[in-house]
């Protein structure tokens, strides 16, 4: 219907409609290109005003898609690289600091709070680099790496029974083909990412699975194409689906619109207030329009960070939070590129080097993907082991592994207000991060039966590693986690909070688990299962 500028508003309007979304990343996106051909009158709040792109955004789409991290050092070093040897007339100072492919300048110091010891060791930046508060969210600077979740995933009683979703893979079978489509991944079955066989036969070049042994098996990834018809490919969601968005007949895009404070009297939220940024005369400040939107239902898809700030500041002790438990339980999939080795005794054949180290391209697809092939633990390793799951990429042309796991839930790591204040004297993000001595162990395990597969299989005499953590991975996971009983979480099976009946979050916030596959896949997936449970009331 429209996309309009929250500054142009009269101060003190109040907009309505039936479902209004804080956020447009992917989550969010989703969720109103889900509901647009619905009669559900939809409203979209958007802190950015502008997308500013980065002159250097082809080499971080580059080096994000390669077999890198934005977290990892390769990456930028990169990205320095590219930005000493630019030639004279490229505006180096347009550069932002964290290789983000797009950027408001006015609206990201907003992402600013303070990290605690342990964050703040591996990387003081993450608050700001890992997340971008401008439209389309952080699919302006993924990589598109996307798998699902393992069914295993949605069951960790093994290890605690609170360690469990209350739901299960198959719920979400379905919309994992939908948000494949809304990934442009449209010739992938959701169950292939754990069927390696089911690739054979599909790429540019011939791949052959290794068979799982009796500990390690084979996850498959994709990795989204950043080449096609769009800016960026299929990869920043405002560009392939923000379009039909706002010419649609039901959804309004209002931009420039910082929601500050949830107002819910009893257990319903009744209004949601927001504030525009004034970007006149040199620094941004807060602007004279204040507004609010009143709505039936509210949907957070501001992230795994921000949607827990907003409920802080809405209510001392925060909103909705009797079981105590929002903020807690923060995790990120820890990161090392170089967490161990393996001494070669051979060369494996050519097709699984192409597997497993040859990124390779599949066929026949509009956007054809990458795909690659790593060692993942099977449910009987990981429940004999106690360990979390990981997945371990081994080149076989020099040996090094790089290695991604998951982070246990952990009641003590969590999300807080800090006494720092942003432009509108609200306060920050304290992120108090923290690990459990199980993590370590899965870290060490997993090089371990790493280091043993490939001496099993006769590619290796021996190795090993030391897995500390050097990066967080990026991905938010776990502070208002869905339970099935209240005093375990802040959601329920429906993403709908336990205590606000109206309120609702699309985030990677809600995992009960972190498994160790790229959360945005299921988060879309949670997206689309949220918006058609919305669309029948």
């Amino acid at each position: 219907m429209a996309e309009i500028d929250a500054g142009t508003l009269p101060p003190g309007t109040e907009l309505q409609c039936d479902v209004c979304i804080v956020g447009s990343g992917a989550a969010g996106i989703t969720l109103a290109h889900r509901l647009k051909n619905t009669r559900k009158r939809i409203i979209v709040l958007e802190s950015s005003l502008f997308n500013v792109r980065d002159p250097f955004a082809p080499q971080q789409l580059e080096a994000v898609q390669r077999f890198q991290t934005t977290s990892g050092e390769d990456a930028r070093i990169f990205l320095d690289r590219a930005r000493a040897e630019a030639p004279p007339e490229l505006d180096v100072q347009a550069h932002n600091q964290d290789g983000h492919r797009y950027e408001d300048p006015a609206t990201q110091p907003l992402y600013r709070g303070q990290l605690t010891a342990e964050m703040q060791r591996i990387d003081p930046r993450f608050l700001l680099r890992s997340r971008i508060r401008v439209y389309g969210g952080t699919t302006n600077c993924w990589g598109g790496w996307t798998r699902t979740l393992s069914p295993i995933d949605f069951d960790r009683s093994d290890l605690d029974p609170a360690y469990a979703w209350p739901i299960g893979y198959r719920d979400l079978y379905e919309p994992y083909k939908a948000a494949l489509a809304y990934c442009s991944l449209r010739n992938i079955d959701p169950n292939d990412y754990d069927v390696p066989n089911a690739w054979v036969g599909k790429t540019q070049i011939p791949i052959a699975p290794i068979p799982p042994g009796p500990r390690l098996r084979t996850g498959v990834f994709s990795v989204m194409n950043g080449q096609g018809p769009h800016v960026d490919g299929a990869l920043d969601f405002q560009h392939v689906w923000g379009p039909s968005l706002v010419s649609s007949e039901n959804v309004t895009l209002v931009r420039n619109a910082n929601v500050r404070r949830l107002e819910a009297p009893a257990t319903t939220i009744d209004r949601a207030h927001a504030q525009n940024i004034d970007r006149t005369g040199g620094s941004p400040k807060p602007g004279n329009v204040v507004f609010s939107v009143r709505a039936k239902q509210y949907v957070l898809a501001m992230g795994g960070i921000e949607t827990i700030r907003l409920l802080l500041l809405s209510k001392p002790g925060g909103l909705g939070n009797g079981s105590g438990t929002l903020g807690r339980y923060f995790m990120v999939h820890p990161l090392n590129q170089n967490a161990g080795y393996v001494d070669l005794t051979r060369t494996a054949p050519q097709n699984v080097v192409n597997f497993y180290t040859g990124f390779p391209r599949l066929k026949d697809d509009p956007y054809p993907p990458n795909i690659f092939a790593t060692f993942v633990p099977s449910d009987a390793t990981l429940r004999a082991e106690r360990i979390g799951n990981f997945r371990s990429m081994v080149d076989f042309n020099s040996g090094s592994i790089n290695l991604n796991w998951e982070q246990i839930p952990n009641p003590f790591s969590r999300i807080a207000l800090a006494e720092t204040r942003d432009m509108f004297g609200d306060r920050e993000v304290l992120l108090d991060w923290k690990t459990l001595p199980i993590d370590a162990t899965t870290a060490r395990k997993a090089i371990d039966l790493t280091v043993a597969e490939m001496v099993r299989l006769g590619y290796a005499r021996t190795g090993g590693g030391d897995p500390v953590i050097t990066a967080p991975g990026d991905h938010h996971m776990g502070a208002t986690r869905m339970s099935r009983e209240p005093r375990n979480g802040y959601v329920d099976a429906n993403c709908r909070s336990h205590e606000i009946a109206n309120l609702y979050v699309a985030s990677s916030s809600v995992f009960s688990t972190g498994g160790v596959s790229n959360p945005t896949l299921t988060i879309i997936a949670l997206a689309v299962r949220l918006a058609d449970y919305l669309a029948r009331f």
